[in-house]
């Protein structure tokens, strides 16, 4: 009986060993979903400001030229 017993928990131990590995796995594998979203999210963020940015000088150059261009 002591022998199962302890094989038992052995077997026990092995299987919380295996699980703990594969939640720390999981888990590692979560963390660097999340850092590559949010990444990839503020490069989005980054562009979308770049392109508004751009557009914004644009319009000012346009406006401004325009403006000149009505008063001379």
């Amino acid at each position: 009986v002591r022998e199962v017993v302890g094989q038992v928990l052995r077997e026990i131990r092995g299987d919380f060993g295996t699980v703990k590995d594969d939640m720390s796995s999981i888990v590692s594998d979560v963390r660097e979903t999340m850092d590559k979203s949010v990444k990839d999210y503020l490069q989005d963020i980054v562009e979308q400001t770049k392109t508004a940015k751009e557009e914004t000088e644009e319009f000012v150059k346009q406006t401004v030229e325009n403006q000149v261009s009505h008063v001379v």
